[in-house]
């Protein structure tokens, strides 16, 4: 996919890629400023290597996100979850093949009650 998928769509309130299952790359700003997205089901996401910068940043109602069938996913740009002020709860424990996170990652998200990094996450330093 391309960059700027799904950017400044203000009118959608949930995303369902539970079927998209051969998705490998997504360009930068996909789901970014989606300003009314409230929820994000990636479970169908299994084959999602790479997200550029941007992704789901500035959506300000998305109150949890769930990235257990991320489990190929190895890289993410810039500004992933930025500003996302209501996000009460991100499940990454199916990210074991996560390396790669840019900058400001998380920034903004102020109304954590849960964060689940997983016991396998690769990081290391990248927070």
């Amino acid at each position: 996919m391309g960059d700027g998928w799904l950017e400044h769509c203000t009118s959608l309130t949930v995303v369902d890629c539970s079927g998209v299952t051969q998705l490998a790359t997504v360009g930068h700003n996909w789901l970014c400023v989606c300003t009314n997205l409230t929820a994000l089901d990636c479970t169908g996401l299994t084959q999602l290597a790479t997200v550029g910068h941007n992704w789901l940043c500035g959506c300000t109602k998305l109150t949890a996100v769930d990235c257990t069938g991320l489990t190929q996913f190895a890289t993410v740009g810039d500004l992933w979850l930025c500003q996302c002020t209501s996000l009460t709860a991100l499940n990454c424990s199916g990210l074991k093949q996560l390396t790669n996170v840019g900058h400001s990652w998380l920034r903004g998200c102020t109304s954590f009650t849960t964060l689940d990094l997983g016991l396998g996450l690769g990081l290391g330093s990248a927070i």
